[in-house]
């Protein structure tokens, strides 16, 4: 009876205490905004991870912020973009009682805030207990719209006896990125579109727009449907240590090759024209590049009216067959 007695009092104990592991503390703090990239028409809210506990009975706090613009931009339409500072302030609460269960978990700790919505701007985010600045982010006037990368294959509508092309677009590269090793390749139903991308003259150019089209040359394939993988990898130039860094295929499209069907040596079937009285007259006939097919000579039906002098009590039609 004892020895349960002990044994329930430990296991109440374990999951009870309140604090009973001191915190786990690396690369804190965090500030974790959402959305991540606002707009001014989000609500946006910040929190800011102190550390981690090792089970899940976390201190809570109570938290107020202020936002302070810091500057005076001359602009000619709104929104006018200006800087700002955020200001956090926050006071950890008392301990709860003891008694709750605490799940054995990491669980990361620290105050919320909300702000609600902000103007158009750059923010700069500043802890006002510990002195320091956490972070900063880009309030936009309109939601940023993630671009993906696509593939538009010519000819539209290929056959089994074309030779095609894959324009493929990439969106987060710039006009001075480096490709190198293009190639593609099929596997079962799967075209691979396979490159090594160098992004780093992009920090040394002025491109005029975002992204960069390159083009892949492909042997006629059979007719069926295929879905279509961009394989990127990092370029290394030679002669360096290149770290390995493994890039998941992603799907950026599809194509269907019809089979090819060849119409050389089909001729439009010869057809008949019923004249005057039911009598049948051939028609001229072509082959499929338009060349006259020789035939014999159909005859023809002439009529010859004959109009009646003035006062005849009658129209008199006589037909002149040859």
């Amino acid at each position: 009876m004892t020895r349960i007695a002990l044994t329930v009092f430990a296991v109440a104990v374990g999951l009870s205490t309140t604090f009973a592991a001191p915190p786990v503390i690396s690369g804190y703090p965090q500030a974790a905004l959402s959305p991540s990239s606002p707009s001014m028409t989000d609500s946006v809210s910040l929190w800011l991870i102190l550390g981690e506990y090792s089970n899940s009975c976390v201190p809570t706090y109570t938290s107020s912020s202020s936002i302070k613009q810091v500057s005076n931009n001359i602009c000619v339409r709104y929104p006018c973009p200006q800087d700002f500072v955020i200001t956090l302030t926050y006071r950890e609460n008392p301990p709860l009682p003891l008694g709750r269960p605490c799940l054995m978990v990491i669980t990361p700790y620290g105050p919320q805030f909300s702000f609600g919505r902000l103007d158009v701007g750059s923010y700069k985010v500043y802890d006002g207990v510990a002195k320091d600045t956490v972070t900063s982010f880009l309030v936009t006037e309109n939601p940023v719209i993630t671009l993906r990368d696509t593939v538009l294959v010519l000819p539209p509508n290929p056959t089994a006896k074309d030779s095609l092309t894959f324009n493929l677009y990439l969106a987060d590269a710039c006009c001075c990125s480096g490709i190198y090793s293009q190639s593609v390749s099929v596997s079962d139903t799967i075209i691979y579109l396979s490159y090594e991308i160098d992004n780093n003259p992009c920090m040394l150019c002025d491109c005029m727009a975002a992204g960069k089209t390159i083009v892949f040359k492909s042997k006629p394939l059979k007719a069926g449907s295929y879905a279509i993988y961009e394989a990127p990898s990092t370029y290394c130039p030679p002669n360096q240590p290149c770290p390995y860094l493994s890039i998941m295929p992603v799907r950026v499209g599809s194509v269907r090759v019809s089979g090819a069907t060849s119409v050389e040596g089909l001729s439009m079937p010869r057809a008949s024209v019923v004249g005057p009285q039911g009598t049948a007259a051939s028609a001229s006939r072509y082959d499929i590049r338009g060349r006259l097919i020789p035939a014999v000579a159909a005859k023809t039906a002439r009529l010859t009216v004959i109009c009646p002098r003035a006062g005849a009590p009658s129209l008199r039609v006589e037909a002149d067959r040859r």
